[in-house]
Order: C-alpha cells, then structure tokens, then sequence
C-alpha cells in the first residue's frame, strides 16, 4: 500500500477507496487482520473528509464489522454494524442493499454471541430484501440463506420450532 500512499497521499479518499478492495480482498482470503488494518485506515479517512454519516463511512464500518467477526470480536462488531446499518437504512432506505448487508453481517454477528433470535430474524429480513432486488438466485440470497442455515443447524433440538429455518 505503500505505493498508492505516495501517489496519493494518506488522507485522500481515493487511496481510502483502494483499501477497501484490499479489505474485501483480504476478507476473501479470511485475512482478519489484514482486513481490519485496511478497513481501518479507510474508515479514519472517510469520516474526516467526509463526516461521519456518509455513505461511505458506512461502508467502512461494515467492512471493520466484518472484520471484527472475523477475528473472533463478535461483541465488538456490534456496536459498528448497528451504526452502519443506521446508516445505510437513513441514507437509502431500509429496503436498500446496503441496509441487508448491514443486516446480514449484523446477524451473523449476533449468531456468534448466542443471541439466535435475533440474529435468524436479520439474517431473515436480509434474505427477504435481497429476493426482492436481485431475485432468489443471487449469490447475496444464498450467502444470507447459509449464514441462517449454519445458524439454525447449531441449535439444540428442544429449542422452539419457531426459531428454526422454515
């Protein structure tokens, strides 16, 4: 990253842009780490030439979320999934696919806390979003609908039916 930093300079939202395709790059690879350093930096130059609640910011957010599951913070990814699915849901409305992503990460995040009614209502309404824009084959579609069935499959048979994946 050394090279673009140069070209650009730190602060500049265009080099804020490469690092976050090397944290989606990076979070393919299920590089926490890597993914967290770059989601960071881009996140810290979004919200000081931008302000806090642009749109990009939320994107950053999302991906520091993502970020934090990754390496196990669960907890932590909470508080940054909510503020950027607040985000996401003002800016572009609720039925956006920037507001189920939030949601989806959201759920997946709960999932990992134990919190499994919440979580399998998310990752549901997420699912319900992403049919209705991109249709049921999309690969959004069946991510969220593996999230909910790795969800699902990890609870103790005595748990209310309700909560299971229908």
């Amino acid at each position: 990253s050394n090279i673009t930093k140069n070209e650009f300079g730190s602060g500049h939202t265009r080099f804020a842009n490469v690092c976050i395709g090397l944290v989606k790059a990076h979070g393919g690879l299920k590089d926490g780490m890597r993914q967290q350093e770059y989601a960071q930096v881009a996140y810290d130059i979004y919200k000081s030439s931008m302000g806090p609640t642009h749109l990009f910011v939320a994107s950053a957010l999302l991906e520091l979320g993502n970020a934090q599951v990754q390496l196990g913070n669960a907890s932590g990814a909470v508080s940054m999934l909510n503020l950027s699915y607040t985000i996401f849901e003002r800016e572009l409305g609720m039925e956006s696919a920037g507001a189920a992503k939030a949601m989806r990460s959201l759920g997946v995040a709960k999932g990992s806390l134990g919190e499994v009614d919440s979580a399998v209502a998310l990752l549901r309404g997420a699912c319900e979003i992403f049919k209705r824009k991109f249709g049921p084959s999309r690969v959004q579609v069946e991510t969220t609908t593996s999230a909910l069935l790795q969800l699902t499959a990890a609870l103790p048979e005595d748990r209310p039916k309700k909560a299971r994946f229908e």
